[in-house]
This record gives structure tokens, sequence and C-alpha cells, in this order.
């Protein structure tokens, strides 16, 4: 599972692999999340953990393995659109403000009205039958 929260003003929160299983389980996961998310909700957002995500982004930039030429300078290229130009090398690993009420803001954004989820490459038929269950409780 991976959650995404960034300059280039996207919230994105996305599971990457599911199993046939995991399909079949898809609205456990999903409840799951939103368990995690009412927890998140109840204690205020923490200002150690920022600083730790502060000093593995400042390590990540150190110690960033070497790219191929041309993708680095796609990398920026694309980063020139979402930073400032004296941002656009290290934009990527930044945390510069510790800012709890946007957090909240932000983690006020992830509710069910807002959510989309996408299924592909798997059994569609499996989905579509999961679905019609779903929508027939409502």
């Amino acid at each position: 599972m991976c959650l995404r929260v960034g300059l280039r003003n996207y919230l994105e929160l996305s599971e990457r692999v599911l199993t046939v299983s995991g399909v079949e389980k898809i609205f456990d996961i999903i409840g799951f999340v939103y368990q995690y998310l009412k927890l998140l909700h109840q204690i205020p957002p923490q200002e150690w953990i920022f600083r730790e995500l502060q000093s593995i982004g400042k390590m990540d930039f150190r110690f960033a393995e070497e790219q191929r030429q041309d993708d680095y300078a796609a990398e920026l290229s694309e980063n020139l659109l979402f930073y400032p130009p004296e941002h656009v090398m290290y934009g990527d690993y930044v945390y510069q403000t510790w800012d709890e009420q946007l957090i909240k803001q932000l983690l006020g954004f992830f509710i069910p009205e807002n959510m989309r989820v996408e299924v592909s490459n798997v059994n569609l038929s499996l989905v579509h039958v999961m679905l019609k269950k779903t929508l027939l409780k409502i």
C-alpha cells in the first residue's frame, strides 16, 4: 500500500498488486484503510514523524542513486512545473514546514465520498459480481 501526498496537487492512496483472493477481499481492504484513517483522526498529527520524514528526505537526496542522464533531465524538467527554480533538484525530497492544521485539513479529504477505486488486469467478471452485490446492499 502506498500513500503519496505531494506538492503536485494530488492525494493518492493505491494498492499496487492484488492477487485473486485480494480482489475478492477488496472491500475488506478498503474498510481497513478507513479504520486506519479514523485512528489518524483521533490523535493529533505528531511533529516527530514530520522530523523523521525530513531527515529521511535529506538522506535520500544525499545518497540518491545515479540515474541515466536523459531520465534525470526529464525528471528535472517535470519538476519545473511544480517547484520554483531553486527547488527543482531537491523538491521531491524536501519537507520544509510543519503545519498541523494543514495535515488535519488533508486528512479531511480522505472520506468515502471522495474515494475512487480502480481495479485493472483482473477477472473483471469477479469484480462486476462483487460490485453488483455491494450495490444491492445499499
